[in-house]
């Protein structure tokens, strides 16, 4: 092989079920775990017919934004998958023994698999006026473009959805890219978070999915398998280049199956051997040189039989020892868009163990998986010794798109991984060089061993895994290549003495005040936020997520305005009816607001909505006080009435223009600013008003209730009818206020008349 042409996987990284990093990853694996665990999104209460059983990852809300340059309102309009993907590929860059500031501007493409984003559909279809940062935040191609636009990568860069055999998809892409020279090196990775049942609905529906949620890859009692999630990314290189080679890339192929009789889902055991056979002729390798396959074994009973086929088919003519094979579905479930490479670093983490995993949930075999039956291809079901160089991994795509990889690796001495997941750091060493395997020209035999990170916590888990691995000199020489440049925002420092019996030192530690302080905490779309009668719809509101509410002051504290109550539970009714808030007119009445909540900078109001469905009462809780309640039902006809333009402009009386409008208020301790300051004039007899329309319906409704301010004796009966093109408000008994228009309202310097 020439190392000037071969291309290799240098550093990896991901987040998987129950495991917050590879090392946890494989923790799971080794002592034959299965991380698919009872879901705790309650999809089942709802109605939907799924397993309860799925593999999730943790700490989906966590994410520090500030260290990628994040605003908290893009963080909170950001898909989780492509918060938790900026992280992972910052970790394996770093993984791969270099700084990530190092390849800024570097020619590195970013190939990410991924199927559709729930989050932008969650968003979407909860929004009351969809936000940019719902595109920016959530759309598919920016699991790609935001990394390249984060790291500053000027490489090609894009998302790939072939369905499960998607990552395979993106990594033939990026061999592609680097081949031909439009890139020098490659992140290639891609995620997969499930936050909506539904699909999981359709595919239980028609069999695909496990009943008891355990993938039984290969068994006679296969049924299916357990949907789940992971986030990985790769960093691939020339290997001339490579500061540490996880295993050489030899070949890689995607293609489609083309037309098949029985459907376009149906596998073809016939275009998977016709495929394997293409690739290792190409790559010039003998099939028999193959230990072990990881398979793509999902558990389904059409599946499994046709992969056991096709793999007999390839490797077993002339063999003398059966064929072992194995599926990672069996211990984390199947992570669909990203499970190829899911395959590819259990067998980089057995490599470095020298140790295969068990399959789990096998006892006997498929009966039509003959080759099994007969002893041509063995299940892995206890550990065992890794043997070989080379091993295959299959990812098959759901419309028939299929994929194999062939990684052959290095006869060198396991690194270990360099684990980034307690926060970012950087390990640098001082002291004499040393000269060892021509990988590593130059690494540095450490006395002191420097480090910073974002946390004091950091720094000390770092430092304590350089002291653990301070005689494995290559693995030094990694964190030393990282630390050669500076990180910015990293607000801690710290040292050890490799061969001192004293304690590590924190040093160059910057106070924090809470306005540098890291927020790690954000919003995570989920179907749990949907309303339920029976738990109610759970709302989190903060000055991050909507900067908007900073302008709601009352003697000088900022208060979540009683007109966001109003819209909380209006879209938690809207829910309820499953339609849009503007499409539906409610009814509201005996509104009480029982509390007032401050907003603080750093606090967010936790609001939970519930809804009686008979009767429409409501009331709205917040850390188990009620801060209002009511009534709100549909409105039916009678109760929507308008006032027209035409008896405004009858009006002759006197009117107050919007400066001295808000000057009254002001001496009454409203101090209203920015969109909150919505009422453009009023006649002063409280009998009609122009307000501004800035697409904002809290600031809207606050300025119809601000008109109130200066009138204590309305009623608390209040009607509020929305149409795609009339939308109006009024107070019933001695006064009236409308919005209505004929068509939809038009605007003059942002002024709704």
């Amino acid at each position: 092989m020439d190392a000037h042409r071969d291309w290799v996987i240098s550093g990896m990284s991901g987040r998987f079920p129950g495991s917050e990093n590879l090392d946890d990853f494989w923790d799971q694996l080794i002592q034959g775990k299965d991380t698919v665990s009872e879901s705790n999104r309650s999809w089942d209460s709802n109605g939907y017919e799924v397993p309860t059983r799925m593999g999730s990852i943790p700490f989906l809300e966590k994410f520090d934004a500030s260290f990628f340059g994040v605003s908290g309102t893009q963080a909170n309009g950001m898909d989780p998958k492509i918060r938790i993907a900026l992280e992972v590929v910052y970790e394996a860059i770093a993984d791969a023994g270099l700084n990530p500031k190092t390849l800024d501007g570097d020619r590195v493409g970013v190939f990410m698999a991924t199927s559709y984003s729930e989050a932008s559909d969650i968003w979407l279809r909860s929004s009351e006026k969809p936000s940019a940062h719902c595109i920016t935040g959530s759309h598919p191609t920016m699991l790609a473009d935001r990394i390249s636009y984060t790291f500053n990568f000027r490489g090609p860069s894009c998302f790939l959805d072939s369905g499960c055999s998607g990552s395979f998809n993106a990594m033939q892409y990026a061999m592609l890219a680097l081949k031909n020279g439009l890139c020098d090196s490659a992140i290639v990775g891609g995620a997969t978070i499930d936050l909506l049942p539904l699909l999981a609905q359709v595919y239980y529906s028609v069999n695909v999915l496990s009943a008891d949620g355990k993938c039984k890859a290969f068994d006679a009692d296969c049924d299916g398998y357990a949907r789940s999630e992971a986030v990985v990314a790769l960093y691939i290189c020339r290997k001339d280049r490579a500061r540490r080679s996880y295993a050489t890339i030899v070949g890689v192929k995607c293609v489609n199956d083309g037309y098949k009789p029985e459907s376009i889902s149906a596998p073809s055991a016939e275009k998977q051997e016709q495929l394997m056979k293409e690739l290792y002729a190409e790559a010039k390798i003998n099939p028999l040189e193959v230990a072990y396959v990881e398979a793509h074994g999902t558990g389904t009973k059409v599946g499994d039989p046709k992969e056991i086929a096709s793999l007999a088919a390839v490797f077993c003519n002339g063999r003398k020892e059966p064929l072992l094979v194995g599926s990672v579905k069996t211990n984390i479930g199947h992570t669909e868009a990203v499970s190829g490479i899911c395959g590819i670093m259990k067998m980089l983490m057995s490599r470095r163990a020298g140790t295969i995993p068990p399959n789990l949930h096998f006892k006997n075999p498929n009966p039509e998986c003959r080759a099994l039956i007969d002893g041509r291809v063995r299940v892995v079901t206890d550990t065992t010794s890794f043997k070989g160089n080379i091993v295959g991994v299959n990812s098959f795509g759901i419309g028939g798109t299929s994929a194999h990889v062939i990684l052959q690796f290095d006869d060198i001495n396991s690194l270990p991984v360099i684990d980034c997941d307690s926060g970012n750091i950087v390990i640098s060493s001082e002291a004499g060089k040393w000269e060892t395997e021509k990988r590593f020209s130059a690494v540095v035999l450490p006395t002191l061993i420097l480090a910073s990170g974002r946390t004091k916590e950091a720094v000390e888990h770092f430092l304590n895994v350089a002291l653990k691995n301070s005689n494995n000199m290559e693995f030094v020489g990694l964190l030393h290549n990282i630390a050669r440049t500076n990180v910015p925002r990293h607000d801690f420092a710290g040292y050890a003495l490799t061969k001192s019996n004293e304690n590590f030192e924190i040093v160059n530690q910057k106070r924090l005040d809470s306005r540098n302080s890291i927020c790690l905490i954000w919003d995570v779309p989920n179907h749990k936020n949907e309303i339920s009668s029976n738990n109610g719809t759970k709302i989190s509101i903060s000055l991050l997520s909507d900067e908007s509410l900073s302008g709601h002051v009352i003697q000088g504290k900022i208060i979540f305005p009683a007109a966001g109550y109003i819209r909380l539970v209006w879209k938690a009714f809207a829910k309820l009816q499953s339609v849009n808030p503007d499409d539906l007119p409610i009814h509201l009445e005996n509104i009480n607001f029982t509390q007032i909540r401050e907003l603080l900078p750093n606090r967010d109001l936790e609001f939970k909505v519930s809804i009686l469905k008979e009767s429409g009462h409501f009331e709205i809780v917040e850390e188990n006080e009620v801060v209002c309640t009511g009534i709100i039902q549909r409105a039916n006809k009678t109760q929507q009435e308008s006032l027209t333009r035409a008896s405004i402009a009858n009006s002759n009386g006197e009117t107050l223009e919007q400066e001295d409008f808000y000057k009254l208020l002001n001496l009454k301790g409203y101090h209203y600013e920015g969109l909150f300051q919505g009422v453009r004039n009023i006649d002063v007899e409280g009998r009609w008003a122009k307000l501004l329309w800035k697409q904002n319906w809290t600031c809207f409704l606050d300025a119809m209730l601000q008109t109130r301010i200066l009138d204590f004796d309305a009623s608390r009966q209040h009607v509020l009818a929305t149409h795609c093109h009339s939308k109006s408000l009024q107070t019933l008994g001695c006064n009236k206020l409308s919005w209505d228009t004929a068509e939809r309202p038009k605007a003059v310097n942002n002024s709704v008349v």
